[in-house]
């Protein structure tokens, strides 16, 4: 396999025509119904892509999708999901290249920048909030809880408990 090059030493992207011709397509979409489901598992949690628990569940497309339907997201609530998509033929990540047909950014309140770098301008906004682990749990949920109406979520996670609103 061929090393990649190092990024520039300007911080940006290391694509164009100084890098080999390669090229990213950045793209924002708004539901996830609009990506495939094990596409995004595969990016974003590949950990459980082969049926394993996934390391941090809000990163999935069942609960991110869950969400949506649930009417947990949109405009009514002021939390409208905007997921930024680069396809290309592979990624940098760490130095390395990671070779795939699309990467998810979800990066929260880092998202903005990170786009900016590439040249995207997506609409975000993000929100103060606050989270609390408990580890070894004397009660754990069989799957992520929400309370809507207190902005409120219950995630079990691999030995602990994530309390988050």
């Amino acid at each position: 396999m061929e090393r990649p090059s190092p990024p520039p030493a300007d911080g940006s992207p290391n694509v164009g025509p100084d890098h080999g011709d390669t090229t990213i397509e950045i793209s924002t979409i708004h539901s996830l119904s609009a990506i495939d489901e094990a596409e995004w598992d595969a990016c974003a949690c590949p950990e459980a892509s082969d049926g394993g628990r996934p390391d941090d569940p809000f990163t999935t497309w069942r609960f991110l999708k869950a969400l949506e339907d649930s009417g947990s997201t949109g405009s009514a609530t002021g939390w409208e999901p905007h997921y930024l998509l680069a396809r290309q033929g592979g990624v940098r990540i760490g130095g390395e290249t990671l070779a795939c047909d699309a990467a998810v950014l979800t990066t929260g309140v880092w998202s903005g920048p990170l786009a900016a770098k590439l040249g995207v301008k997506p609409p975000l906004e993000s929100e103060r909030g606050y989270h609390l682990e408990l580890y070894e749990p004397s009660v754990m949920p069989r799957s992520p809880v929400m309370i809507v109406s207190g902005k409120f979520v219950a995630t079990p996670m691999e030995g602990r408990l994530r309390l988050a609103g």
